[in-house]
Parts: structure tokens; C-alpha cells; sequence
């Protein structure tokens, strides 16, 4: 008889009802594994924006998918530094409860929201604990429950909109008494460059970054960077990039695709001590120059791929994804999952190089390159037919 072990390492002696696959010790273990495993599971109902918010609260990094960024708060929460709150009070409230004694599934989560009640619960949540262990979240989130009102969020997306184009205005050196909509009039007859670089300099000099969801986070490069620390990092070496360049310099060099000797000429990619910390470099970012080498004109199609991956859609838009990695081969929505997974668990392999992925796609072995790094072996025919595409290109010497 064959053994089982959960993941805790004890003897597993019980079974996922849904998918039949993992293996638990005891149902407390099943429950704890189960904000992971929903995303695997045969589960009856959709995932919703309430599992994605408490797999990012598990994982202790802000979430990346659209819709759960519009349903909790993020999109409206105004800098970084709120958007850290919000976490914060997630966190307390979803994964602490053998310390508080009171256990907040995300369904629980889900419900509030969709039934308008979201604020009333947290703070009824909040209410239930001794005042001394409610920590600033909540003294925060007090100050702040409009936030969470979804009624508000055209007033303070507007706002926040206003915020990115003032600051970009002032950069740029022009009047700061323009009035908004003589900002907007102006940017509106740029050239699509220009405007991507007013776009950046407004969020980066507001305290924000571009999210997956956001084009400039391809174009500004900031898709090579492996999580949210190492893109935190990014965006600083961007913020101090402006502090020592004009915005003519800016926006030439990345008209240009010559940013990476923007950051040259300024010290920023050097090796030597000039006052930066190493994690400020432009060298600790591998991939980097590569991407901005292309842009704004273009890009490799692997950094759609991974954009794709991230936010999770339940479709690909962008064709090039569809034919260079083969999703035009999914027969079902269940083969779109699994292509989709093992992409998913590539990228989040810490040896994963986009850009050898990248190769081997233009070389017609994505699967030779992938499994790897990922174990396909129990489905191999499958991820064979599944990751094959039209390349290489046939030559003059093929014919």
C-alpha cells in the first residue's frame, strides 16, 4: 500500500474531495493549504476576488489582479504607503486567526463585499478584539473608510489622476497655475512616447509605480523584476534617475530606446561607491537593458506572456501570446488552465530566465526549455502538443 504524506510531512491518511490529488494529515492542515489549493482544485463556483486578496495576504505581497485591486481599496488608496495599510489590515484580519480566536475565511470576505457590507464587518471584526491588539491598520482604516466605498471611486480616481498630471506638469518645467484640463489639452497632441513618459513621471513622482495591468510596466521594463520587492526597487532607481536628469533627457532617451545610457551617464549603473545602495543599481537588474533596448517601439513577446500569467485573465487578447506560446493548441478551458499553470509555476522558479524563454520559443523548443525547470513528466505528450508553435520560421534554404 502505497504512503502519503502531507505537506506538513506527517502520514496523510485523508484526501482532497474536489480534485483527488493532495494528501492531508488532518483537516486542519486541509484547511490551511486551502487558500493555495482553491487555484488548483475542482471547485464548483468561480474564484473570487476574495481568494486572490488572501492568496496576496498569505504571501504577504499586494495583489496584482485588476479586479481585486478596484474591489478592495488599492485602486483608490492614493500612495503606496496606503496601499501598505490596506494590506496590513487584510493580513491581520485573514491570517491571524489562532492568535485573535477568530477565524475570517475569504468567503466571509466575499460576502461582505457583495453585500454592501464590508465596512460595517471589519469594523465589527476589529471591535471584538482587546483595543490595545487592533493595531494602526484599523486606526487607519477608520480615517479612511472611503477607501473601501465603491460609490467613490470615480471622485478619487479623478483625484488621483489629477495628482499624476500636476506632478508630471511641474517636472516638465511648465506653468504651475495650468489648470487640468489645459494640461490634458496639451498632453493630448504629443506623440504617444512623449505622453507614456508624462504618464511615468506623474506616477513615479506621486509615490506610485505601474502595476502588471498597466502598459508602461512592459515598457518601462518593469516586468523583468521577479517580485514586488525587487519592482519597488526599480521604481526607486527611477525616482532617483529624475532627480538628476531634465525632462527633455527623459523623454529622449526613452523616445530614443536609449534610457540605459541615460542611467549611465548619470552614475546610476556603475559598480562603484557613489552613494546608492546596491539595491538602487541598474546593474542588479539583469534583464533590463534588453527591454529597454527595444522600447517604446516594441517587445519581446515573453513579457506579454508573463503580464498574462500574472493577471490571470481568463483569455489572451494579445495574439502573439497566443500563437508564440501556444495557447492557439487548447482544445478546452481546462487545457488553457493547465498551459497557463505551468507557465505560471516557470516564472515563479527563481532560476527562470524570460529571455532564454523567449529563445527558445523563436527556436520552436519551449518545451525542451520548460520542463527543465518545471516537471511536466506526467503530462509530457500533452505539454508537447501544447507548447509547440510555427517556429523556427522557415528559410530560403528550407524550400
Amino acid at each position: 500500500m502505497k504512503v502519503h504524506h502531507c505537506s506538513c510531512g506527517e502520514l496523510a491518511y485523508r484526501r482532497c474531495a474536489g480534485c483527488r490529488v493532495p494528501w492531508y494529515c488532518s483537516r486542519t492542515c486541509q484547511k490551511a493549504s486551502w487558500t493555495r489549493h482553491v487555484f488548483d482544485c475542482n471547485v464548483k463556483r468561480a474564484i473570487t476576488t476574495a481568494d486572490r486578496l488572501a492568496l496576496a495576504c498569505l504571501q504577504d505581497t499586494f495583489p496584482t489582479h485588476e479586479e481585486t485591486l478596484i474591489d478592495y481599496g488599492f485602486k483608490r488608496a492614493l500612495t503606496r504607503d496606503n496601499q501598505s495599510k490596506i494590506l496590513g489590515l487584510f493580513i491581520g484580519m485573514l491570517n491571524y486567526g489562532e492568535f485573535t480566536g477568530i477565524d475570517i475565511k475569504a468567503s466571509m470576505v466575499h460576502r461582505w463585499r457583495t453585500t454592501g457590507k464590508l465596512v460595517e464587518e471589519i469594523k465589527a471584526y476589529f471591535t471584538k478584539l482587546p483595543v490595545n491588539s487592533r493595531g494602526g491598520y484599523y486606526a487607519w482604516f477608520l480615517k479612511n473608510q472611503w477607501v473601501f466605498d465603491q460609490k467613490q471611486v470615480t471622485e478619487s480616481e479623478e483625484l488621483a489622476r489629477a495628482m499624476k498630471m500636476k506632478a508630471a506638469w511641474g517636472y516638465s518645467e511648465r506653468s504651475p497655475s495650468s489648470k487640468i484640463w489645459e494640461i490634458a489639452k496639451t498632453v493630448s497632441k504629443w506623440t504617444p512616447p512623449e505622453q507614456d513618459c508624462f504618464e511615468m513621471c506623474g506616477t513615479l513622482l506621486c509615490d506610485f509605480q505601474p502595476i502588471p495591468a498597466d502598459r508602461l510596466w512592459i515598457t518601462f521594463g518593469l516586468c523583468t523584476c521577479r517580485d514586488d520587492t525587487e519592482a519597488m526597487f526599480l521604481g526607486n532607481l527611477y525616482r532617483t534617475l529624475l532627480q538628476y536628469c531634465t525632462w527633455e533627457e527623459f523623454c529622449t532617451a526613452y523616445t530614443s530606446s536609449s534610457l540605459t545610457d541615460l542611467f549611465k551617464s548619470k552614475g546610476l549603473a556603475d559598480h562603484k561607491d557613489n552613494g546608492y545602495t546596491h539595491y538602487d543599481r541598474f546593474n542588479r537588474f539583469k534583464m533590463l537593458d534588453s527591454v529597454l533596448a527595444m522600447s517604446p517601439l516594441c517587445n519581446q513577446s515573453v513579457w506579454d506572456l508573463k503580464q498574462f500569467i500574472i493577471l490571470d485573465s481568463d483569455e489572451c487578447q494579445t495574439p502573439s501570446v497566443v500563437v508564440d506560446y501556444g495557447f492557439m493548441n487548447c482544445r478546452d478551458k481546462d487545457e488553457t488552465h493547465d498551459l497557463k499553470a505551468a507557465y505560471k509555476t516557470f516564472f515563479g522558479v527563481r532560476d527562470a530566465n524570460p529571455t532564454a524563454l523567449h529563445n527558445a520559443c523563436v527556436e520552436g523548443r519551449i518545451f525542451e526549455y520548460v520542463s527543465g525547470l518545471v516537471n511536466l513528466k506526467k503530462q509530457r505528450k500533452k505539454f508537447q502538443r501544447l507548447m509547440k508553435n510555427p517556429y523556427p520560421l522557415p528559410t530560403e534554404e528550407t524550400f
